[in-house]
Formats: C-alpha cells, sequence, structure tokens
C-alpha cells in the first residue's frame, strides 16, 4: 500500500513539474527566448467584438490618430535644465557654470531648440525620457513648472519618465508627480510601484489598439532628497522593481486576451546592459565612436551615434531583456547618455538612445572638420535634435530618423566635412598607444589642419604609452592642448598626469615629488608641469632613470576632459 501511494505521490510530483515549466516564468528563466509566450493559437477577436472593446479599461490613456494616416511619435531625451541662480553651494559652479546656465540663458540652450522641434515634426505622442530638469538646480520647482507650461501651449499629448537627476529637487517626488498629473495634456499616473510614474499609453487608430508604450521609471537618482525618498518607492539604484515586472506583463497579457495584434513599447531613462551587445554590431564598446549613418557596413534600420560608452547599465542577468522578448516587445526607448543617439535593432528590438534635446550639462558639438566633441561649454557647433518615427496602420514601427535643429547639426553636410581618421606625426595609435576602455583616442585635423590626437576621457582612465620604447632612453617629449572646457581635475592632482610604475623610478623631480605621478596643473607653481588653458604646450620628461624596469607609462584623464596631443616623441 505504502508503494503504491510512494509511486502516486512521484507521479503527481513528476506532473506539476512538468506543468510548472511549461509556464512563461518558467520559460524566462530557461532562456528560452525564441517565442513569445502568446505563440499558442489565439482565437482572433472579430471587428464586431473590436467594436464594443473599451481601450480605457486596458491601458491608461488613450491617444487616437486619424486613420487616414500614419501616427507620428516624437521622443526627446535629457533637456535637463541647470538653473545656476539655484546653487545649494557657492562653489558648486565655476564662474563659467554659473554665467552658462544662468536663468537668462533658457530659451537658446533648451526651449528655442524643443520649439523647432515640436513644431517640424508636428507629433501625435511625444515620449519624454527623463532627466526633465536637473532637480538639484530646482528646490523651488520653477524649472519643472516653466517645462510643463511650456510642453502644454502645443496642446499635444505627451508622455514624461523620470530620470536619474529629476528627483534630486527639495520639492519632492510626489510634488512632480502632482504637477504632470494636474497637466491638462500630460499623460502621467502614479502607481503604488517601486519608482514613480509606471504607466501605459494606447494608440488607437481606426478602431484597433496598435500599439501600447509602457512608461517606466528605471530608477537610479543616487542624490535623491529626502523629500522624495519619504514616500518609501523611491528606489536610488538603477533598474526595476520586481513589482514593476509584474505589472506590465500583467498588463501585457490582459491586453493580449483582446487584442491579439497590438504591439509594445518600453520607454525609460536609464539603458539595460544589452544595449552594449547592441554596440557590437559595429565593433565598439563606446570607446570607439561610430556614426553609424556613415559606416561602411551600416545595417538596414539602424542609424544615429555612439558616442560614449554606457554609464550604470543595469539588468546584468537578463531578467528584464528576456521578458521584453517573450512579451513581444519590438522596441525600448532611452535617454541617460548625452553623446549617444544610436538607434540599432538587436535580435528583431529597437534599442533606441534619444537624440539630447539641450545644451544642458554635457551634449555633443561638431567642429569645422566634422569632429564631434562631448563637452559642457563649446564654441562648435551644438548637435541637437529630436528622434522621430511613424507608426504604420497595423502599428508597426517605420521611418524612424533623427530631426536635427537646423542651426545645431541640421544644415551640416556630413558627406563634404567627414574625413578619413587622419595621421599624427610622433608616436603612433594602436602599435605605441593605447587606450584604456571610457578613453578614446582618434587622429584629427585641428585648427589651421594641425593633426592631433584627440584624446576623450568619458570616464576616468589612461592612455598608454608602450613601455618597451622607453627600455634605455633619455626624453619623453609630448605637446598638448587643454581646452578652456576639460577643467576637470583628478583626486588631489591637476587636469592631467602621467602615471609611472613602479612609483619609485618616477623621474626625479619632475613635479617635485616621487608618488608614482608626474602631475600637470593649470594651478602648479612649477613652470614645467603648469598646464595653460587654450594653447599648445611642449612639455618634456627627463626619463633616463626607468632604464628597464618601467612597467606602465601612461597619461590619466579626468572623466569628462577632452586633450589633444600631437609631436609625441621619445630619444
Amino acid at each position: 500500500m505504502k508503494k503504491i501511494i510512494l509511486v502516486a505521490l512521484l507521479s503527481l510530483f513528476v506532473i506539476c513539474l512538468f506543468a510548472c515549466n511549461d509556464s512563461p516564468a518558467n520559460e524566462i528563466e530557461s532562456g528560452n527566448d525564441e517565442t513569445t509566450v502568446f505563440d499558442e493559437t489565439t482565437e482572433e477577436t472579430t471587428e464586431e467584438e473590436m467594436e464594443t472593446i473599451n481601450f480605457s479599461d486596458y491601458v491608461d490613456f488613450v491617444v487616437s490618430v486619424p486613420e487616414d494616416r500614419e501616427a507620428v511619435i516624437l521622443q526627446l531625451t535629457d533637456p535637463q535644465i541647470i538653473d545656476s541662480s539655484q546653487c545649494r553651494t557657492e562653489d558648486r559652479l565655476s564662474s563659467i557654470g554659473k554665467d552658462i546656465w544662468s536663468p537668462d540663458k533658457k530659451d537658446i540652450r533648451c526651449y528655442d531648440y524643443l520649439r523647432e522641434i515640436i513644431e517640424n515634426t508636428n507629433p501625435d505622442l511625444i515620449i519624454l525620457t527623463g532627466d526633465i530638469v536637473y532637480g538639484e538646480f530646482d528646490d523651488n520647482g520653477e524649472n519643472l513648472l516653466e517645462i510643463i507650461e511650456f510642453f502644454e501651449s502645443f496642446g499635444i499629448p505627451w508622455a514624461p519618465v523620470f530620470g536619474n537627476h529629476d528627483n534630486e529637487s527639495k520639492m519632492g517626488v510626489d510634488w512632480q508627480c502632482e504637477q504632470f498629473e494636474n497637466a491638462e495634456h500630460c499623460l502621467f499616473l502614479q502607481r503604488d510601484l517601486t519608482g514613480n510614474g509606471n504607466y501605459t499609453v494606447g494608440i488607437e487608430q481606426g478602431g484597433k489598439l496598435t500599439r501600447v508604450f509602457f512608461m517606466l521609471d528605471s530608477n537610479g537618482c543616487g542624490n535623491a532628497s529626502q523629500e522624495s525618498l519619504a514616500n518609501g518607492h523611491t528606489k536610488t539604484s538603477p533598474g526595476f522593481g520586481k513589482d514593476q515586472i509584474k505589472w506590465y506583463k500583467e498588463v501585457v497579457g490582459n491586453i493580449h486576451d483582446v487584442s491579439p495584434d497590438t504591439k509594445y513599447s518600453m520607454a525609460f531613462h536609464i539603458q539595460i546592459s544589452m544595449f552594449g551587445e547592441a554596440f557590437k554590431k559595429y565593433n565598439t564598446d563606446g570607446t570607439d565612436h561610430i556614426f553609424i549613418d556613415y559606416y561602411e557596413d551600416k545595417q538596414e534600420g539602424d542609424f544615429g551615434y555612439i558616442g560614449s560608452v554606457m554609464k550604470g547599465p543595469w539588468d546584468g542577468d537578463l531578467t528584464v531583456w528576456k521578458t521584453i522578448l517573450r512579451y513581444g516587445f519590438d522596441s525600448v526607448f532611452v535617454g541617460h547618455e548625452h553623446a549617444n543617439s544610436a538607434s540599432i535593432v538587436y535580435n528583431g528590438v529597437r534599442l533606441q538612445y534619444g537624440m539630447k534635446t539641450s545644451t544642458y550639462d554635457r551634449s555633443n558639438y561638431i567642429d569645422k572638420y566634422g569632429n564631434i566633441v562631448v563637452s559642457d561649454n563649446s564654441s562648435n557647433t551644438p548637435w541637437i535634435g529630436g528622434s522621430v518615427f511613424n507608426l504604420a496602420s497595423d502599428g508597426s514601427i517605420v521611418n524612424p530618423h533623427i530631426y536635427y535643429c537646423e542651426n545645431a547639426g541640421g544644415n551640416i553636410d556630413w558627406n563634404d566635412i567627414l574625413r578619413p581618421e587622419v595621421a599624427v606625426n610622433g608616436l603612433q595609435k594602436g602599435k605605441d598607444l593605447t587606450a584604456q576602455t571610457g578613453v578614446s583616442i582618434t587622429g584629427v585635423y585641428f585648427e589651421d589642419d594641425t593633426t592631433a590626437y584627440e584624446v576623450i576621457a568619458d570616464s576616468q582612465g589612461k592612455l598608454y604609452v608602450n613601455v618597451e620604447l622607453l627600455k634605455n632612453k633619455s626624453t619623453f617629449t609630448f605637446t598638448v592642448y587643454l581646452p578652456e572646457t576639460s577643467n576637470q581635475k583628478l583626486g588631489g592632482m591637476g587636469e592631467l598626469a602621467i602615471r609611472v610604475k613602479p612609483n619609485e623610478i618616477e623621474p626625479s623631480g619632475a613635479d617635485g615629488q616621487v608618488d608614482g605621478y608626474i602631475d600637470y596643473d593649470s594651478a602648479s607653481s612649477l613652470e614645467s608641469c603648469q598646464l595653460k588653458y587654450g594653447e599648445w604646450q611642449t612639455f618634456t620628461v627627463d626619463i633616463s632613470s626607468l632604464g628597464e624596469s618601467c612597467t606602465e607609462f601612461a597619461f590619466v584623464i579626468p572623466a569628462g576632459n577632452t586633450i589633444y596631443l600631437k609631436d609625441l616623441t621619445i630619444e
């Protein structure tokens, strides 16, 4: 009898095990991503039944578009308005920063661009993917109220999500949410989920729900104010909470039951790690900057610019990515990386960075040779615009592209000014000079047709000199140009340093101390190590003490700085 009971229990266990393995949740865990959870035969809803469905029962907001044309969707991102008059401390910004981000500059830095983009694209819906204001500089809430009033003036539905800076404001995120919810044309809903503002916007056309946008908070406001943290669900680390994932899976399931052909998009601020895999289609992690539109092996449907390595990607275990595939999402729209505007189709999913829509904080600028440089202020041409796409009658994404503002890249003939990387005299990139991840080195034309290496540090990093070249040599000479905007400093040092290992072989007295670093600083009292902004300077380092024992000799560049190097020689 006991054996019979045992066999029965084992049989029941096996049946339950197979049943569990057939569930969507377990399929996601298994990594079986080739099919969606809805690939099983679904009974189609008839046109008569569709006419009786109230889509507002399934999505939070419905935007109806005339049947005789394609819907137009505009993605704007990272206006990130800074009001220098609201600095919390006197030394928070330099005198330059206080001037360029003064309240009277809002039109030329932001609103003029936004107005041009919106008026020339005439969208049916605007999705705003975060960092709407720089919350630290909006403690009185005026910047948020102003930009809400600005968007409201167009009478176009607009749907915002929070970025990693908005919730720094001392007004608190609950107050910010209330302002969005009270605006007539703003589509926003504060849910009792992790983060702030998780909601859906559906596109209705011809009596069908063609596409649904899931507007999600990717969280990650590390400097959220105490007023924002007070609600208990503001999350300072990036990534969705489990309740957010559960919510969007349930909503997709409910919609699919009545409208199986509906297509789905996600919009949030900070990119998931899979964006890095998409970069690899163009043989870069962001260190080598790629203008996809003019890439030799550009793939159909891809466009935009990869100008930066990713900062703070999340979903390293692919939990969210697997739900994206399994629940039929075909597109993800993000912001966050000001230098990136790439839109790449990867594994059937469009992964898109929005084009930055203001010159607040860091943004891309274009010099006369077509070199694209990231800066928080520049005399070169800013590169600003909005990401646009249409929706066909079945909700499919068609004609995705970037609208470039007329005087911010829109009137540039790239075919005329783009040039291949140029040769630079002295040590050569690749063989003699190699860049650490987060640092890029490119041979470019400088002013007056001078050739130099443009070295951009997206994150603090090193440019290594091949130490084999230094053995038993006497001098290392380099010529450097430090733009005025490259004013970030290394901890306890200046705007540039040379790292020498082992520490004790650092050329004696090069900067007055032997600590493994030769420090170049605009504030240095030593003429041999004093940097000057906006002019070429030549420095010579006595390397005779290195002998054959040097294991590292590298320039160290702070995050955010760009330097130009030429005439690097070893004798």
